[in-house]
């Protein structure tokens, strides 16, 4: 399905987020929040002129990540793509960013570039990490 949705010409980077941890005994070193002040001096640095296109997690808080947004993201940074479809999203990045999500995989297989932030990553972080996203962190 995603194959037949490939845009020859993408322009987006599409970041997809995870959830928060559930507890500490889950809690991977990092946040959504920790992962996107992070971010968002990555872009600033690689990046300037690009918008970032952000999918929450069905499960995010997202009103709590909006917030985070507001007051720590310049509005013109960033496009919220909570009810974009993530195949379409997908198909139409030149980039694809998560921290551990399936997505990525996805977007990988159809020859997408893709970037896991794993900041601060403890050692619970990289056990419950994706062997198959190692060569693609940014630690």
């Amino acid at each position: 399905l995603i194959h037949t949705r490939i845009k020859q010409k993408a322009d987006k980077i599409v970041f997809f987020l995870d959830p928060e941890a559930e507890s500490l005994d889950n809690y991977p070193g990092y946040s959504p929040k920790s992962i996107l002040a992070h971010v968002k001096t990555y872009v600033e640095k690689f990046y300037p002129k690009e918008a970032i296109y952000l999918k929450p997690h069905p499960r995010q808080n997202t009103q709590d990540i909006l917030n985070y947004l507001k007051n720590n993201w310049p509005t013109h940074s960033y496009r919220w793509c909570e009810t974009d479809d993530f195949v379409d999203l997908i198909a139409q990045a030149k980039e694809v960013w998560g921290m551990t999500t399936v997505c990525l995989l996805m977007a990988k297989r159809v020859g997408r570039p893709i970037k896991s932030f794993q900041f601060e990553r403890n050692a619970l972080g990289a056990l419950q990490s994706i062997p198959h996203l190692e060569q693609d962190i940014i630690l």
